[in-house]
Parts: structure tokens; C-alpha cells; sequence
């Protein structure tokens, strides 16, 4: 028979070898990453701040001037359509009289400049091919019999290129995909080459990428040919965006925009009136917003629409304050303004050693054996369930499923500490459970960096290939947790028994109340919250990221307290509240999971955020013990007088 020691050695050793190896390689990663490229690029809108010029009868070439100055890099200009350039006062769009209406013309579109009709004109025609119906130029005026004249986009008009090329700005173009006009290969490639390839970058308009539905490929060998970088903006949910990073996933840049619509004033810019109603952001939460981004969601481009609400003098002085303040931001994270290269730029990242799965089972092995250890299994039993793993893993191996090794990984950072806690709390003293909370922790740590490497890809960098399943790691540590808390044994027979039998009213309304913060709990969890925040806790947030150097996670804040809080309460005999804020405790070790499945965070940003959240969660913990002893020793003072 097999020694248990030895086979708890064997379990320590690859648990170590897989720690060592996730310290190792995330120190050479979080090196890459912070000597890699620590240019930004700030791109201004076009329209916007045309429309700004225009509202405070500011010479715009000037305005421009002075914003490449103070570090602007870029401007994006939007598609063009007959319903813009009406905005724009450039077109005077009128229906006929009653006799071209007989001619079977429809629209007539009277512009205030000869030339910018004639390149209009040009545009559409070339762009759309004979699909338009009548139409024909006449000096100043396009008469057209085509109901859909002035929503078609014919392009970008060269004044407006020219004056941004002129300047040094780099250009950034947003065109319009509209797939109504295109039905084969020809006509679509016909199409975007119409487009200016001498441009910086493309960020798509609207809500899809050129080439949705059918002809994404053609337009990435397109983008790939003539070396021109596109935008993933943040939030934004194009369609086909995806599909078209993981086809030129080298080419994507992280864009982070404040949307017209969260800016105050913005109707009062813009000259049209299509914005929603909507929480709008203060100047002093923009700035640091910008900054956050930056660092910690490796953006490397600000789209920047103009502020609408003067501060402290006219709009030109607050918008020219407003670029001053987000380039003092990126200066003071260490970045500058300039034109932005692609972050993942080191082979480090895409070519990770195959040993690194072999070290994530490593993990997985290692922690099962020591945790069946802690719980005292019989040898035959850590023998059967440490095989039955194994077969698994090498399965998974043999077949080439990594992303499962990486889930399973991710899985075992978040369940092992708690549960091995609670199997150590009886024999523990404060000291013991304090070193035991620190290894745990440095285990929990490396298993979830050795989760980012596995996962680790150009994909999953720039931000698209989301790790799998994220909702079930949130919830499956604490139900795994929770039946070795409320059950004696780990035994599947005496779970079903415990569950086939009648549940009590308080153990009813217990697990209801127990549910429900449950689905509280995984409704918070992520970038979209349904429930939203709680009073002042954006204050909270917003404090806490100007004082540190990034802001800990809540999760963590309150995990780790409680855990501080639950051995000080099973000291105390209170066994049953013990176990309640215990199995609260565990969301630490999940959200320090959590942390770092946002492969696309530097590692470096995830790893000081754990050691913040350790180390303050830790000490908020020892308060509540503090206030709880000194209450306790009074009233029971006041109790014995």
C-alpha cells in the first residue's frame, strides 16, 4: 500500500514546480509589459468639434492647431451622407416642383460650393454604380429620382482629409457599412476601395464592421494589405468586430470613447438632435476615467468628443482644458501622447511554452491531494479520486482542450483555499490560521496567474476571446464550500440523504435569504451591472482609485474581512454565525480569480490589485474583531457589575 505522506509529498512537489513556474513566467510577461510601446494616441471627432467652432464662431483651422499642440494625434472623420451635409448648412435638400416631378425627379440637392457638388456627385456615382437611379449634376445642384439619395454614403470628402493630412494629424476614417448596395465579391471589393488608403486607422460607424454580413474576410486582407490598423472600441458590440480581430488580430487597437450622450451639453454642439437621455459623467470623474483605462484595460486609443458644458470661460477654453487635463492623465501613468503601436507586440505572447498546461494540472493535482489530505481521506480514496483527475486532464491533454485545463485551473485558485481553511480551522491557533490564510493565499495567486498564461493569446489580449463560463466559477466554489461546511462527511450518499429529507420553515426561509444574495452576487459581477450600485459607492469607487494605484475589489475588500471575522467568531464558540460569514469569506478567492481571467488587463495591474485587496481586507477584518471585542468586554463588564 502506498504511503499517504509519500503520496502528500508527490501532491506538494508538482504544487510547488506549478507555482514556481506561474511566478516565473508571469514575471517575464509583466516585464514585457511594462517596457512595451507607451504611446496614446488621442483622436478628436471631426464633426464634433466642427460643430463646436462653428457654434462660438472660432476659426476651426486655428482650433485644430492649438489641439495638435496641446497633443491631439489624430482625427476621425465620419462618412459622409446628403443628410449630414444638410446638417452641416453645406446642402440645401428641397423636393421638386410639380413639374420635375413628372420628369421622375425626386430629390434636388442645392449646395452652397460648385466643387464639393461636383465631388459629391462623382462619389456617388462611382461608389454606387449604376444601382442609383436617375441622377445627374447640374453646376451647383444633383437632381436625383432616388428615393434614398440623401442617406446614401458616398465617402469622405477630400477638403476635409486634405485640411487633416495638411495639419500632420494622423487620420482615422469612419465608414458606414450599408450591405443593401452589394451583393457579390466585385461589387464589394469595388466598394471599399473607394475608400483613402493612405489612413491611419478605420473605427467602424455605427454598429457593424465593412463587410457584414458575408464579406468580412475580404475587407481584413484588404486592412492586412495596406498595413491600416482598426479600432475595437470598448462596449461598443459591433457586429462582425470579432470575427474580423481573430482574422487580423495584430492589427486591432483598444479604443475607449465618453459617448456623446454621457456629456453634458452635448445637444447644444452637435446640430443634430439625435442623442439619448442619460446619466451624464462630471469633468472630474472624466479625466481620471481616461487615466483608468489606460492603465488598466490596456487602451491605447482615446476617442475624445468635445465637452458641451463651459467650465470657467467659453467652450473653446474648456475643450482646449479638457485635451490639456486627459494628456497631464496619460503623463501622470506613464504613457505620452503619440501615434499608438499594438500593445502585444513581444512573440512572448503568442508563443507561450506547451509545458504550461502540463504545470496547470501540476496545480489542479497538487491542490485536490492536499486537499483530501487536510480532510483526512483514506489513502485509497486520495488514490482513486487523484487517478480519476488525472486520466482526466491527460485526456484533455491528448485532445488538445487547454481552455478546459485553463477552466479547471481557474476553478481550483478559488475552491482550494476556502475549503482547505475550513478543513484546518479546528486545530488553529491564530498563528496557524494566519500562516495557513497567507499560504493559501500565494496558492490561490499563482494558480490564477497560471490560469492567464494558459488562456493567454492575441485574442484574448486585445480584449475578444472572453474566458468561458465565468458566471459558473462564480457560483461553484461556494456551493462546493458549502457542502463541506453544513455536511459532516464528504460522501454523496449522505448529501442525498440530508436533501430527500423535509425542510424545516428557518431552513426554507435560511436558504431563500441565502439565494437571493446569491443572484445579487452574480448580477454585480462584471461589466454590465443590472442592479446597479449601491448609495455612494461610486464615491467610494472614485476615492479609492485616486489613492491607490489601482482600486481593490469590493469582493476581496469584504472576503477577506469576513474570513478574519469568522475564525475570531469560532474562537468565540459561535459556531453557526462562523460558518455563515465563512462561506461569505470565499468570494475573495473567487474575485481574485475573477481578477485575472481579464486576460487582456496587464498581469502586473491584476497582481498589485490581489496584494491591495489581501492586505486591506485583511486589516478591515481585524476592526471588526477589535469593535467586536471591545463590545463584547463592555457589556459583559456592565452585565457582571
Amino acid at each position: 500500500m502506498i504511503n499517504k505522506k509519500l503520496l502528500t509529498y508527490v501532491g506538494i512537489i508538482m504544487l510547488f514546480s506549478a507555482v514556481l513556474f506561474s511566478v516565473v513566467i508571469s514575471s517575464i510577461r509583466a516585464d514585457v509589459e511594462i517596457k512595451a510601446d507607451k504611446h496614446i494616441s488621442i483622436v478628436i471627432d471631426y464633426e464634433g468639434f466642427s460643430d463646436l467652432a462653428e457654434l462660438t464662431n472660432y476659426p476651426f483651422d486655428k482650433l485644430l492647431s492649438t489641439l495638435k499642440e496641446e497633443g491631439v494625434t489624430a482625427v476621425a472623420l465620419k462618412e459622409s451622407n446628403l443628410k449630414s451635409l444638410v446638417e452641416r448648412g453645406e446642402v440645401f435638400l428641397v423636393h421638386p416642383d410639380e413639374k420635375s416631378v413628372k420628369d421622375g425627379v425626386i430629390w434636388v440637392a442645392e449646395f452652397r460650393n460648385t466643387e464639393l457638388a461636383k465631388e459629391v456627385f462623382d462619389k456617388l456615382t462611382q461608389k454606387y454604380n449604376g444601382l442609383l437611379k436617375r441622377t445627374y449634376l447640374k453646376g451647383s445642384e444633383i437632381y436625383s429620382s432616388d428615393e434614398d439619395l440623401p442617406s446614401l454614403y458616398f465617402g469622405f470628402l477630400n477638403q476635409e482629409l486634405s485640411l487633416c493630412k495638411k495639419m500632420g494629424f494622423d487620420i482615422v476614417l469612419r465608414p458606414i457599412n450599408d450591405y443593401r448596395f452589394y451583393s457579390s465579391k466585385d461589387d464589394f471589393e469595388r466598394w471599399v476601395n473607394q475608400y483613402p488608403k493612405d489612413v491611419w486607422m478605420i473605427i467602424f460607424g455605427e454598429r457593424e464592421v465593412l463587410g457584414y454580413p458575408k464579406f468580412i474576410n475580404i475587407y481584413a486582407n484588404i486592412l492586412e494589405k495596406n498595413n491600416i490598423r482598426f479600432g475595437y472600441v470598448e462596449f461598443a458590440k459591433q457586429k462582425g468586430i470579432d470575427e474580423l480581430a481573430r482574422m487580423i488580430p495584430y492589427q486591432v487597437l483598444r479604443v475607449h470613447a465618453i459617448t456623446n450622450n454621457e456629456i453634458p451639453g452635448e445637444n447644444v454642439i452637435y446640430s443634430n438632435n439625435r442623442f439619448e437621455s442619460g446619466k451624464k459623467i462630471k469633468y472630474s470623474d472624466a479625466i481620471p476615467r481616461w487615466g483608468r483605462a489606460i492603465k488598466e484595460r490596456n487602451i491605447k486609443v482615446l476617442y475624445v468628443n468635445p465637452w458641451g458644458e463651459p467650465i470657467n470661460g467659453d467652450l473653446i477654453k474648456t475643450n482646449v482644458e479638457y485635451i490639456k487635463n486627459i494628456v497631464q492623465e496619460i503623463k501622470l501613468q506613464g504613457y505620452m501622447p503619440g501615434k499608438a503601436l499594438w500593445s502585444a507586440h513581444d512573440e512572448f505572447y503568442f508563443k507561450p511554452i506547451r509545458l504550461i498546461w502540463i504545470f496547470g494540472i501540476f496545480f489542479c493535482l497538487g491542490c485536490l491531494s492536499l486537499l483530501m489530505f487536510s480532510a483526512n481521506l483514506s489513502t485509497k480514496k486520495i488514490l482513486i479520486y487523484s487517478s480519476a483527475l488525472l486520466l482526466i486532464n491527460f485526456l484533455l491533454f491528448i485532445f488538445g482542450k487547454f481552455n478546459f485545463i485553463a477552466w479547471e485551473t481557474a476553478l481550483m485558485s478559488s475552491t482550494f483555499p476556502p475549503i482547505y481553511l475550513f478543513n484546518k480551522i479546528k486545530n488553529s491557533n491564530w498563528k496557524s490560521f494566519l500562516l495557513n490564510f497567507l499560504m493559501v493565499f500565494c496558492i490561490s495567486i499563482s494558480g490564477a496567474m497560471l490560469t492567464n498564461n494558459i488562456y493567454l493569446s492575441s485574442t484574448s489580449v486585445i480584449g475578444i476571446n472572453i474566458f468561458p463560463l465565468i458566471k459558473l466559477l462564480l457560483i461553484l466554489p461556494i456551493l462546493l464550500l458549502g457542502l463541506r461546511i453544513f455536511f459532516r462527511s464528504i460522501n454523496i450518499k449522505d448529501y442525498i440523504n440530508e436533501i430527500m429529507k423535509p425542510m424545516r420553515r428557518v431552513e426554507f426561509i435560511a436558504l431563500l435569504i441565502f439565494l437571493i444574495i446569491l443572484a445579487v452576487y452574480v448580477l454585480r459581477s462584471g461589466n454590465q451591472n443590472p442592479i446597479g450600485l449601491l448609495p455612494d459607492e461610486e464615491h467610494i469607487r472614485i476615492f479609492l482609485e485616486k489613492t491607490l494605484f489601482v482600486r481593490p475589489r469590493f469582493k476581496e475588500l469584504i472576503g477577506y474581512s469576513l474570513l478574519i471575522f469568522s475564525f475570531y467568531l469560532y474562537k468565540l464558540n459561535s459556531v453557526n454565525f462562523s460558518k455563515f460569514f465563512f462561506l461569505i469569506s470565499s468570494v475573495a478567492f473567487i474575485s481574485l480569480a475573477d481578477t485575472f481571467l481579464h486576460i487582456h488587463i496587464p498581469i502586473y495591474i491584476s497582481i498589485i490589485r490581489s496584494l491591495e485587496g489581501i492586505f486591506f481586507g485583511t486589516f478591515i477584518g481585524f476592526v471588526f474583531c477589535i469593535v467586536l471585542y471591545s463590545l463584547i468586554k463592555t457589556y459583559k463588564s456592565r452585565f457582571d457589575v
